[in-house]
């Protein structure tokens, strides 16, 4: 984790103000640079030199005449302008935190100029303290004035707290040389982005943006000729439901057997679209106990009854779609071992440990783009089975064991085996990330982050926390993470995404890297840092005490509980209104056990 920040020390030219050469001819842009540049200009900002023999001796040098320099310059010093949206930044992160974060100003800068901007109107009570090169008799990118700084403010001893912001990159680079954090200025959105970045809490800001847009963190796609389509779907909405554990922030449809991937009309396929097996998987698994067990028998009696000639499940439910995708079969096969009845997918555990061991998700799959979301699925069914006291299906070097019917079987070996296995591959994957010339972007991070601490691997693992920090930095000015694609549609060549869901899985994944655990006190991470993850469970406390999991299992077991009432008591009233009860005493009996204590 980088060193908390205390100090803000920002540049004023090019930064905190913006200003334009004038374009009258006397003067031009290039040849203002090189004046401001020589040793007599250097000597006017450190106050050792007047302002009129600094342009003679220029004149002297550059052959610039010294009346269209000052003319020139006085110019340059009407059209200065304060940056709105830097200071308002300066402004919230002194507000934000409550004033720790002290705020710096500074500048390369005259007396004489700085007296001109002391008169304007800006806000500059809002630094701390100014340092100008004029006062200090020293410049940017002189080392001594950085430690003149530091000195100054408290910080000799602790430089890295301090954050310096510049648009020149030799100042920047001084800055690090003497232990400071440093960033270069290219554009105000974005050094404000940047600077939230560091300084604020992700997991809130995340948090914060998902509440902000609760229920409406719909589905964007793209299309080789269309951007942002919108579309409602359950699938998104139920992946955020798994990552957050919060059912505030969703809305999707019900259904009594097996789920659809839409809610609305379908887009960029047939007009009409068949239920699936996925969907279906992902609801039942994440919403555990929304479904009464014996209509989770019948949606699992259907799946065997809809597989490929390989005997591996196939997507929808309909014979003339026999659609097929490796991270499915994942999800259906974690939903039939829940359920104790994962040796019936004997073929599909035995290609799903071979599509593992052989890396063969290293391109993604026919419908999720993301190669690490094999990885994250496989750490799913780990995550679900310790959430749910299930053993782990065991596999053999040669992946062709059958999983037990007996879920606690061979617990030791199914554990270490596969989680050694899973973490394996983790780490591989890791190690191809990190020395990759294309950087990752956010879901993919956030997936092989979560995938990687539920196999094992400690969080303090410098390519992991690498790939926190870059996670990190992607968190855009609202909280929320970037769109990226997760899953495609094929046929239209779509690539389908949903902020809310990267924003879910962004906040999961730093959370197990590096938040508190709110129960225990002990570090979320910590759980799995000291060596292998037991059989028996212990090594993952911190884990599963704030995992969003139990929330939904309650949730669900509470709503199909009222679900169960609701129906024995309309059986109830319709025997009391044939057993001859007159409706005013129904409404009586009714209005007694207050229905409204069971809405669904």
């Amino acid at each position: 984790m980088p060193p908390t920040i205390k100090a803000l020390v920002v540049d004023l030219g090019d930064v905190l103000f913006s200003w334009q050469p004038p374009t009258d001819g006397k003067v031009s842009k290039d040849l203002l640079k090189r004046a401001m540049s020589t040793k007599p200009w250097y000597d006017f900002e450190r106050g050792t030199l007047s302002e009129e023999d600094c342009y003679l001796q220029i004149e002297a040098l550059l052959s610039i005449p010294s009346g269209d320099l000052a003319d020139t310059i006085k110019q340059a010093k009407l059209s200065l302008q304060p940056d709105g949206q830097i200071l308002s930044m300066l402004k919230d992160v002194k507000d934000t935190s409550n004033g720790e974060i002290k705020v710096y100003l500074m500048s390369n800068i005259s007396q004489p100029h700085w007296e001109y901007v002391q008169s304007m109107q800006w806000e500059r009570t809002l630094f701390d303290q100014i340092f100008t090169s004029a006062n200090a008799k020293m410049r940017k990118p002189d080392l001594c004035f950085y430690k003149h700084v530091l000195k100054s403010v408290g910080l000799s001893n602790s430089p890295s707290s301090a954050l310096f912001i510049d648009d020149k990159l030799e100042n920047v680079c001084s800055a690090r040389a003497v232990g400071m954090q440093g960033l270069i200025f290219d554009n105000a959105a974005n050094i404000v982005q940047r600077v939230q970045n560091l300084l604020g809490n992700p997991v809130k800001r995340g948090m914060d943006y998902l509440h902000t847009n609760a229920k409406q963190l719909h589905t964007t796609c793209t299309t080789p000729t269309h951007q942002n389509i919108d579309m409602k779907e359950n699938f998104a909405q139920l992946l955020i439901l798994e990552a957050t554990g919060d059912k505030s922030l969703v809305a999707f449809r019900d259904y009594h057997l097996l789920w659809n991937f839409f809610q609305d009309q379908p887009i960029l396929t047939t007009a009409t679209f068949p239920n699936d097996y996925d969907t279906t998987s992902l609801a039942l698994t994440i919403l555990d106990g929304y479904h009464p067990p014996d209509v989770i028998a019948q949606i699992l009696d259907a799946s065997l009854a809809n597989q490929s000639a390989d005997h591996l499940p196939l997507v929808y439910d309909d014979p003339s779609r026999p659609r097929f995708d490796p991270v499915v079969c994942v999800h259906i096969y974690t939903l039939f071992h829940l359920h104790h009845r994962g040796h019936e997918m004997a073929p599909t555990w035995k290609y799903i440990v071979d599509f593992l061991r052989f890396r063969a998700y290293e391109q993604g799959t026919y419908y999720y783009a993301p190669p690490e979301y094999f990885l994250y699925a496989l750490a799913r069914l780990v995550f679900y089975c310790r959430e749910r006291g299930v053993a782990l299906p065991s596999i053999s070097k040669s992946s062709t064991s059958t999983p037990s019917p007996n879920p606690n079987q061979n617990q030791t070996s199914n554990c270490n085996s596969f989680l050694t296995l899973l973490r394996t591959r983790c780490q591989d994957h890791l190690l191809t990330t990190t020395s990759s010339p294309t950087p990752k972007n956010a879901i993919s991070l956030a997936l092989h982050l979560i995938a990687s601490v539920i196999s094992g691997i400690p969080a303090t693992n410098p390519h992991l926390q690498a790939s926190a920090q870059r996670l990190r930095s992607l968190q855009e000015v609202d909280g929320g993470w970037p769109w990226c694609e997760i899953y495609r549609a094929p046929g239209a060549k779509a690539g389908i995404g949903s902020r809310g869901v990267v924003t879910g899985f962004a906040v999961w994944a730093l959370r197990l890297m590096s938040e508190k655990d709110e129960h225990s006190g002990n570090w979320a991470a910590e759980s799995v840092v000291g060596g292998e993850v037991k059989s028996d469970g212990s090594g993952w406390s911190s884990i599963w005490n704030w995992n969003p999991l139990s929330r939904l299992r309650s949730w669900g077991e509470q709503r199909r509980l009222k679900l169960s009432t609701a129906m024995a008591m309309t059986t109830g009233f319709k025997d009391m209104l044939l057993g001859g009860m007159t409706w005013t005493s129904l409404k009586t009996s009714v209005y007694k056990l207050d229905l409204r204590s069971i809405a669904l």
